[in-house]
């Protein structure tokens, strides 16, 4: 992922053929604070400076920057987390009582998922943590992109 700010002044086609993201600045006018080349084009900025009117820029807050590498992370970043049981999934009538016996004797934890903003069950694994960490490390039930996983210890 490549990012920058909108002073850099990228050439349309090279922004989009690269992918490269753009944090706008603030353009400042007598009549508001616009988005750079979002809500206010360099050419109108040029047209206003050329009628003697006054034009600055501002950074983007750090509340901007959290934003928009938050919108761009989430499409890159999934979650795992193996559970040690089925009995809060069962509590919270995710799944029944008939399915989290059969998991506790069948030793099975299911995998939760993060995805897209939604969490899910993305499989379920015997209870063997040699194969665990090979799951883990290999990240064969999940996409190609990169992984955070969390796991909490099993008693």
């Amino acid at each position: 992922m490549i990012t920058t700010d909108s002073v850099c002044s990228l050439p349309g086609p090279l922004k989009e053929k690269s992918g490269i993201s753009i944090c706008p600045y603030y353009v400042c006018t007598d009549r508001g604070r616009f988005l750079d080349d979002i809500e206010l084009r360099a050419d109108e900025v040029l047209s206003y400076m050329a009628a003697g009117k006054s034009v600055s820029s501002l950074p983007p807050s750090v509340e901007d920057h959290e934003m928009f590498f938050a919108e761009k992370l989430s499409r890159y970043i999934s979650s795992a987390v193996i559970l040690d049981s089925t009995h809060m999934m069962c509590q919270s009538g995710r799944i029944s009582r008939w399915v989290q016996v059969l998991c506790d004797g069948l030793l099975l934890h299911p995998i939760l998922m993060l995805q897209n903003s939604r969490m899910m069950v993305g499989g379920m694994e015997e209870d063997d943590r040699a194969a665990m960490g090979e799951i883990f490390a290999s990240g064969s039930f999940l996409s190609s992109r990169p992984l955070v996983f969390s796991h909490p210890p099993m008693l």
